[in-house]
């Protein structure tokens, strides 16, 4: 569903299969004030961790009753210091092929808030930011 959000949001075709949400994007959601997970898999892992590294970030926070929404956007360049801090962690955990679990971390809602840029915002169920009226 959030995907489908973004892909609206940004013009992008979504993408089949492992690797980014969407084309240039990745998209991440999470209920107000809480962070962010990211999943990386065995045989994909490391070449998704780099692909974050790469791309832009769509973050959604949202209220429990999903009528109030804000909508941020983060560059991977700027994530690239907490995700390459990742890496070790990861090579380590499937050094051993028998280690099928996923390797999950996540950005804090504290990073997102500060970094991010708000693209959009809704409260009460109405479009608050980017203003109607600008």
């Amino acid at each position: 569903m959030w995907e489908l959000f973004g892909a609206i949001l940004t013009g992008r075709m979504g993408r089949g299969g492992p690797g980014l949400d969407l084309q240039d994007y990745e998209i991440k959601s999470s209920m107000d004030g809480a962070s962010f997970e990211y999943q990386y898999h065995l045989n994909t892992g490391e070449a998704k961790l780099l692909e974050d590294i790469r791309a832009n970030h769509i973050f959604i926070s949202y209220s429990p009753d999903y009528r109030a929404m804000t909508v941020r956007t983060i560059s991977g360049s700027v994530l690239a210091p907490l995700f390459q801090s990742w890496l070790p962690g990861l090579r380590e955990r499937y050094e051993n092929a028998e280690s099928n679990r996923r390797y999950r971390r996540n950005v804090p809602f504290g990073t997102i808030r500060t970094e991010g840029t708000i693209v959009m915002q809704i409260q009460e169920g109405l479009l608050i930011y980017p203003s109607m009226n600008a």
